[in-house]
C-alpha cells in the first residue's frame, strides 16, 4: 500500500505537517463510517496517518517504495555520527538505572533525602543528553529537508543518504524515548 498515493501526496522525504494534517483530516472525515464512509478505507487512512506523520516511519515507507534493497538492509547498527554519543548515553543510563535500583529509591525517607543531590545530578545529566540528542534530531530534519529539495532529480547517493537519515532518526527516537522514561522515573 502506497500511503502517499492514498492521501493524494507525491512521494517525498519531507511533508509539510500542516498540509498533511489538513489532508488527513479531510480524508478521515469523509471516510468515517459514521459519515457513510467505508470502514476499510477509514482504517487505511489511519494507518497512513501513523506512518506519514512520523519522520522515521515515513522514510522507511518511502525507502520500501523507492529503494527496497536499501530498506531491507537498514540494519540496527549505530549511525557513525552518533556512535560517540551512544557511549555517553549508555554510561548515563547505567548510572541512573543503578541509582533507581539502589537503597535511595527503595529505602525510607532518610535515604531519599540523603540521595536527593545524586538524583538531581542524574536529572541534569539526562536533561543535557536529551537536549543534545534533540539537536541531532533537528540536524537530521535539516538533512531530510535538503534531500527533499533535490528529490525530483534524486540519485542513488541521495537514496543512500535517505537510508542513513532514516537510521539516525530511528536511533534518535529510541534514545530520546529511553532517556525521557528514565527522567520520568527519577522525578517520581
Amino acid at each position: 500500500m502506497d500511503y502517499f498515493d492514498l492521501v493524494g501526496l507525491s512521494r517525498r522525504p519531507w511533508l509539510d505537517p500542516l498540509e498533511l494534517k489538513a489532508r488527513l483530516h479531510s480524508l478521515t472525515a469523509s471516510s468515517h463510517p459514521d459519515a457513510g464512509g467505508e470502514e476499510r478505507k477509514f482504517v487505511e487512512i489511519n494507518r497512513a496517518r501513523a506512518v506519514l506523520q512520523d519522520d522515521a516511519a515515513r522514510l522507511k515507507h518511502l525507502l520500501e517504495l523507492e529503494a527496497p534493497s536499501l530498506a531491507a538492509s537498514g540494519g540496527s547498527s549505530i549511525p557513525g555520527a552518533l556512535a560517540e554519543k551512544f557511549m555517553r548515553i549508555a554510561v548515563a543510563r547505567q548510572k541512573a538505572e543503578a541509582f533507581l535500583r539502589g537503597p535511595s529509591a527503595t529505602g525510607g525517607a532518610l535515604f531519599r533525602a540523603l540521595a536527593e543531590s545524586e538524583r538531581s545530578g542524574h536529572r541534569v545529566r539526562l536533561a543535557s543528553l536529551i537536549e543534545d540528542i534533540d539537536a541531532d534530531r533537528l540536524r537530521s530534519i535539516c538533512a531530510l529537508r535538503d534531500l527533499d529539495a533535490r528529490w525530483l532529480a534524486r540519485t542513488e547517493a541521495d537514496l543512500i543518504q535517505l537510508a542513513e537519515v532514516h537510521r539516525e532518526l530511528l536511533f534518535i527516537q529510541k534514545c530520546l524515548s529511553q532517556l525521557r522514561e528514565l527522567l520520568l522515573h527519577l522525578d517520581l
